[in-house]
């Protein structure tokens, strides 16, 4: 006999009028019965709250919550909080689900033993529509090892929106998170999730349910710098509250490599429009050279030693001397398209 869980669909809106009512429809109009749907207007300035409580009053599983703007991390911290259902998924207000979604997933949870499912998106910049899935896989992993997967492998998505997990793994998760992010908040929650849950097996498949509408990315060059910041303050935390879970010297020393070859790639996109050397060594030592990550990763080397280029180059050179090292790096690093376009986008230049 197939099991009904409840499924508890968690909504962070933010001045998104004009996706906001596809987002509800496509969540609230399941071909499954059993689910809730939570949706947090976080302070919202155009009608986007007006829309939400317009559907509130329509669907008797919709519940609206009304608060001052706080970030997407609170918003959902709130709904979760609020959520009675068995497993919860995260739905970004201007994205949508297949309407077979819950079915779906429900049937998945019915054949595997499984903790948590991961399935794949659909990438939409209409007209454009690019589907995006793993391999079917079921990962049986210990702690140590899915952090690795997560950070390095890549075999488990750092989104938590292509994911189902049960509730109260999420809700130890939410708990446990002091740190305020503007980005990358769904990274360090997954890390959260899988350090202090009891996760025995991630079980990904390979069909697709969510649709990820594509934003506008950061565009002006004064915004780099404060984004660079922030991902340092990501992966900062990722090294702190990793270090303190896992007795596990050699994923530190992973996530501080990461961080010296992201430095280096960084460096390129601050620089590449700047014309004297003066101009980049102020750029690099400000952003790169007095960023408390930086300093921490300098010590773990200088300490423990390391044979790779990009680290050596942060610990040997000055602002100086790494600014020649990045101009010197700089034409390789455009004629490798991928990487360098890759970088660009990341930043919504391209």
């Amino acid at each position: 006999m197939e099991k009904e869980r409840k499924f508890s669909i968690i909504i962070p809106v933010y001045n998104n009028e004009k996706y906001l009512k596809k987002c509800l429809r496509s969540a609230l109009n399941q071909t499954y019965n059993n689910f809730e749907v939570i949706a947090v207007d976080d302070g919202s300035t155009d009608n986007s709250g007006k829309i939400l409580d317009k559907y509130e009053k329509k669907y008797t599983n919709l519940i609206v919550i009304h608060q001052e703007n706080k970030g997407v991390s609170e918003a959902r911290k709130v709904a979760v909080n609020q959520s009675s259902g068995d497993y919860i998924c995260f739905l970004d207000s201007d994205d949508w689900y297949d309407i077979n979604f819950l079915e779906s997933i429900n049937k998945v949870f019915n054949y595997k033993d499984t903790d948590i499912i991961e399935f794949g998106i659909y990438r939409c910049h209409p007209p454009f529509y690019k589907k995006i899935k793993n391999d079917k896989i079921d990962i049986y992993i210990d702690k140590n090892s899915l952090v690795k997967y997560l950070s390095t492998s890549g075999k488990i998505s750092q989104y938590i929106t292509d994911k189902v997990f049960p509730t109260d793994i999420i809700k130890k998760a939410i708990k446990e998170n002091n740190i305020s992010l503007k980005i990358c908040e769904d990274a360090f929650l997954m890390y959260l999730t899988l350090l202090t849950g009891d996760i025995k097996k991630v079980s990904i498949i390979n069909k697709c349910f969510y649709h990820y509408r594509l934003g506008n990315g950061v565009t002006s060059q004064k915004n780099k710098v404060p984004f660079y910041n922030e991902i340092m303050r990501f992966k900062y935390a990722v090294f702190t509250y990793t270090s303190q879970k896992i007795d596990d010297e050699s994923l530190l020393r992973a996530n501080f490599v990461d961080l010296a070859v992201m430095s280096k790639y960084y460096s390129c996109v601050f620089t590449e429009h700047l014309k004297t050397s003066e101009e980049k060594e102020k750029i690099i030592s400000d952003v790169i050279f007095n960023n408390p990550s930086v300093i921490e990763a300098k010590k773990f080397f200088l300490e423990r030693g390391t044979t790779v280029p990009e680290c050596l180059a942060l610990i040997n050179y000055n602002a100086k001397q790494y600014t020649k090292y990045i101009e010197s790096y700089y034409y390789k690093y455009k004629k490798n398209m991928t990487i360098y376009q890759k970088i660009r986008r990341l930043f919504g230049i391209d």
